[in-house]
Parts: C-alpha cells; structure tokens; sequence
C-alpha cells in the first residue's frame, strides 16, 4: 500500500524524518505525481535544494523528477540553492541539465541571486556553464551591477574576465560604474575603468 500525501511539503517533511535510505526511497515512489506542488508552486525538489539537502535532491533527480518546474513566483530548484549557497546542489543540477537562464516574475536567474548574495563558487560554476552573463531583471539590474551593489569585488574580476557588458544601464539610468561609484566601493571602480580602457585600446 502507497504512502499518500496532501502535497509537496508533506512529503518533504516525511523525507526529512526518514531514518533510513530505503525508507526516504519508498516516500520518493509514493510521490505518485513527481511534478505535485503545493499552495505555492513548491516541489519537493525546491524544497530540499532551498535547505540544503543534497541527499534528497540527489534521490529525486534519479527519480527523474522535471528539473525546472518554477513556484507561483517564478522560482526553480537552481534558483533556490543558488539563492542558499548550497554549491553541491547547483552542481548536481547542472549536471543533470537543469536550465539555467529562467527568470522569476521580476526576471531574476539564479546567476542574478548568486552573485547578489556573493557565492563566488556558484557564480564560477554558472558562467562556466554557459550562463547568460547580461540578463536584467525588471530594474534593469545585471548579475554584475548587483555584485557590484554589494561590494563583492572578485565577482566582478570573474564577470570582467567573462566579458559582460559594462555599458548597460539600470532603470536609474546607472552603468555598472555608476553603481560602483555610487556605492563607493574604491576596488571595483579600479576594476572597471580598467576594463574600459583594456576595451577601447587600439
């Protein structure tokens, strides 16, 4: 007899309680419908991606569990851990080919959170991984002007090495050196107008 649940929490929650592998695998294939969300769009996967669990996620993806399934607010499992800084887990949704350019409601990427929240490795892991570098949100901020925003100086150096656009501007009509400016972080302001020059050299 299968183990039912009213929704993704639940069997979240289960999992969590599950003693044993054996046992967190009979919940995995009690989950009769592996795309079930609960009142907010939440999968199991983006639950245990959120709050770290590799093991779960692990078990799910071999469970072949649909990868990009996004929440009420637009948010996937990448979004999620990248989010949390979970760096083992985006790793492991990368591999399995998780997309890694969808937007939330405010046309947010898990690049985006990442390099807002200064997760140099995952920031790596994602431009390596062929990331979409100059995607702006509905402010029209970039991965590079909110890493810039928050100061975080050596995932500036990675996006100037990448090659992102430094001319795009926000909805306050500020480039990236204008925020740095602004923000008054002397480092990245170095950072850029070096860049510039490297670019318009002769």
């Amino acid at each position: 007899m299968k183990v039912k649940y009213s929704c993704a929490s639940e069997f979240f929650y289960k999992l969590i309680e599950a003693k044993t592998k054996q046992e967190k695998q009979r919940i995995i294939n009690s989950y009769n419908d592996i795309r079930v969300k609960d009142e907010y769009g939440w999968t199991m996967l983006m639950l245990a991606a959120e709050n770290g669990h590799s093991d779960i996620v692990k078990m799910l993806i071999k469970s072949k569990v649909n990868l990009d399934l996004q929440d009420k607010e637009g948010w996937t499992a990448l979004m999620y851990a990248a989010q949390n800084g979970h760096a083992d887990i985006v790793k492991m949704l990368i591999k399995s080919g998780a997309q890694l350019d969808l937007k939330d409601g405010g046309g947010i990427t898990a690049l985006i959170l990442a390099s807002e929240k200064g997760y140099k490795d995952i920031v790596q892991m994602l431009i390596k991984s062929g990331a979409k570098l100059d995607v702006q949100d509905e402010y029209g901020m970039t991965a590079l002007i909110w890493a810039i925003k928050n100061g975080h100086e050596n995932i500036v150096k990675m996006f100037v090495k990448a090659r992102a656009k430094l001319d795009l501007k926000s909805k306050h009509d500020w480039t990236a050196l204008m925020w740095a400016i602004v923000c008054g972080h002397k480092g990245i302001i170095k950072i850029l107008k070096e860049a510039d020059k490297i670019k318009i050299k002769p």
